[in-house]
């Protein structure tokens, strides 16, 4: 569907809205057309500020390839680009559009907002006519310099009977220290032992994530902690989405991987409890809205304003081995360097995230 003719095709509907934890809450059972598309629309009030719009089907896919607000188009997916600003676009069981996403973005203008959905085959990846539920979450919040976020541990393959709690204690604290610096304040809330199915990766298991998620409060980072993540054993964590999304659905949270970083003693030293904690902050940095500063491959790069262009492993070390969101840890033979560095512009996305209160 062109963006330019989004707002005069998009479906007249009557959301149910709700107040949910200081958000407003859209939500809708959407059906796509035949072609597997759908626009609607909805309004943003005064002092309205951010907003994240979640899509999610099962057994089929989604994908939020277009925006349009009161003075235009203000995106259209674009898969090949590269400089990254969100995954929405990408095929997934739930997508996640929030926005504003990039200082350049400005405020939220208040008016009617056009959402393009599509849904698509699980197999082919191609359009497809089906059902979808969507919800759009909308914050107040005047100051993207500040703000805090709930997060609790939820633990499955029965971790909570091996891990030290003093060490969960540790990680948290090194994560809190990091984002403290952005004025993100972390609360730990209590801790869900999962007995249901397991936890595979976000939207791998669609069931199970919709269930967990859908126990506590909505506007909660769940933080699975596994033995290892399956068919990534080399992955300290995975998240949900970039960003991810709010409420309960089948990616609701990011997954990270104890074993890897307990290392083969199983038990977590003074530096494996700092990589713990800052696997933490990265996942939920990603979670928020924040991409890599580069891609491994040295071709793609976020698009925030102080995260410099490099080319090449050395070059990009050389500027990111401290960022909190650099793709990887940088060692040598005797240690790792600390990587808690987050720049201005990574704050202020992550407090846009409707997460951020």
């Amino acid at each position: 569907m062109g963006a330019a003719l989004m707002m005069l095709a998009a479906c007249g509907h009557s959301w149910e809205e709700s107040e949910e934890e200081g958000l407003r809450r859209l939500s809708d059972s959407l059906r796509t057309d035949g072609g597997g598309r759908i626009a609607v629309t909805f309004e943003v009030l005064g002092g309205e500020t951010a907003f994240a719009a979640v899509a999610q089907a099962d057994p089929l896919r989604t994908n939020l390839p277009g925006l349009e607000g009161p003075d235009g188009v203000l995106y259209t997916s674009d898969t090949e680009s590269v400089r990254l600003v969100t995954n929405a676009g990408f095929v997934s069981p739930v997508s996640v559009l929030a926005w504003p996403i990039l200082d350049e973005h400005g405020a939220l203008a208040e008016g009617r907002y056009a959402l393009d959905i599509g849904t698509l085959a699980a197999e082919q990846l191609a359009y497809e006519q089906g059902d979808v539920e969507v919800d759009v979450w909308i914050k107040s919040d005047p100051d993207f310099s500040s703000g805090g976020i709930d997060a609790r541990v939820v633990w499955n393959d029965g971790l909570e009977d091996r891990v030290d709690p003093a060490t969960m204690d540790a990680a948290f604290e090194v994560w809190a220290e990091i984002y403290a610096a952005h004025g993100l304040t972390v609360h730990r809330l209590d801790d869900l032992v999962w007995d249901g199915p397991t936890l595979g990766q976000p939207g791998t298991t669609f069931g199970s994530w919709l269930a967990m998620s859908g126990e506590g409060p909505t506007r909660v980072i769940n933080l699975v902690l596994v033995e290892t993540i399956e068919d990534l054993p080399q992955a300290f964590g995975l998240a949900g989405g970039i960003p991810g999304p709010v409420g309960a659905s089948g990616s609701s949270g990011v997954l990270v991987s104890y074993g890897l970083a307990a290392g083969t003693d199983g038990a977590l030293s003074e530096a494996e409890t700092r990589i713990l904690g800052e696997t933490l902050a990265h996942e939920t940095g990603h979670y928020l809205g924040l991409f890599h500063p580069v891609e491994i491959g040295w071709d793609r790069w976020d698009s925030l304003g102080d995260t410099p262009e490099c080319g090449g492993e050395a070059d990009c070390e050389g500027l990111f081995a401290d960022n909190l969101m650099f793709p990887y840890p940088v060692c040598n033979i005797r240690d790792c360097t600390p990587q808690n560095v987050v720049t201005d512009a990574q704050g202020r996305g992550m407090n846009r995230h409707p997460l951020a209160d």
